[in-house]
């Protein structure tokens, strides 16, 4: 029973992170509207327009990030790519902000901090499920 329950397990909990990370991404995707919404994402203004445009197409990025996210709901193949994705996206932030952060982006890293160990479980679980299909 627990054998027959376990791939099951596995594979809801990487459905249910591929969607929680999309959903975060997509917010985060929502920056590419401008600084105004920018402001209201990282709690910060945008006033340099390089960075205003540096940061719009990291929104960019991250509704790219997003769809593949939910693509990988879709089609169980691309799970290790796009999770890998999502794993390098979330744990990134936080690795290169290090101690030195400043507080309008807490809660940035802060979410990075929890998602990224979700992610990377649910990478575990969709190798372990593609290992023992093999």
């Amino acid at each position: 029973m627990i054998n027959e329950g376990g791939p099951r397990l596995r594979h809801g909990f990487a459905s249910v992170i591929l969607l929680v990370a999309s959903v975060i991404h997509l917010v985060a995707a929502t920056g590419m509207v401008g600084a105004t919404q920018l402001r209201s994402l990282y709690g910060t203004p945008i006033e340099d327009p390089d960075v205003l445009l540096l940061l719009r197409h990291r929104a960019v990025l991250f509704a790219i990030v997003a769809a593949l996210l939910l693509w990988a709901l879709v089609r169980e193949h691309l799970r290790t790519l796009a999770l890998s994705i999502a794993l390098t996206s979330t744990a990134s932030f936080p690795l290169l902000a290090g101690a030195a952060h400043s507080d309008e982006l807490a809660t940035v890293r802060n979410i990075d901090l929890v998602l990224a160990p979700l992610v990377l479980l649910a990478l575990v679980a969709t190798i372990g499920d593609q290992r023992s299909t093999q």
